[in-house]
């Protein structure tokens, strides 16, 4: 029978794993910029720094979730991509839920359920930022992490 594969925590892959999401997420959200400004490139980096505390969050969550998944089955780098969209997805839930408590006419409250409220949300741009976010970041810290265990020895 195969030991599992434990997921080795790596400082490194915590810390650089969300910059690649972040910057693309600055990127597709800043405004393009202004002939002879330089307003998109402020903008990008406002928009990454605004959101790096969420990001690290996230990432940091990812590697305890990919830990404790470690001790119970293999983790390759599909398992760490599911990982991350399953996490992504959990974390656009409160910012959908906040967009359906405040649709109601004239922002008061919600005239449909919440379930039909989010089945309708299948085309919304922000979701597929999260999901692409958590995808991104996921395979970040899986390609960043070490995960190659020292080869043991066969005991004589």
């Amino acid at each position: 029978m195969m030991p599992y594969q434990r997921v080795s925590f790596s400082w490194r892959a915590l810390l650089l794993a969300p910059w690649p999401a972040l910057l693309l997420a600055g990127a597709l959200l800043s405004p393009p910029p202004s002939p002879g400004g330089h307003y998109g490139f402020g903008a990008l980096v406002l928009l990454a720094l605004l959101g790096a505390p969420f990001a690290y969050a996230g990432t940091a969550t990812l590697a305890v979730c990919l830990h404790l998944l470690g001790k119970r089955r293999t983790v390759n780098r599909a398992t760490s991509c599911l990982c991350g969209l399953a996490l992504a997805a959990l974390e656009y839930l409160p910012v959908i839920y906040l967009s359906w408590s405040s649709s109601g006419p004239d922002s008061g409250p919600p005239v449909e359920s919440f379930a039909s409220y989010f089945a309708r949300q299948g085309n919304d741009p922000l979701m597929w930022l999260f999901l692409g976010a958590g995808l991104i970041t996921a395979l970040a810290y899986d390609l960043l992490a070490s995960r190659r265990a020292a080869p043991q020895a066969a005991a004589p």
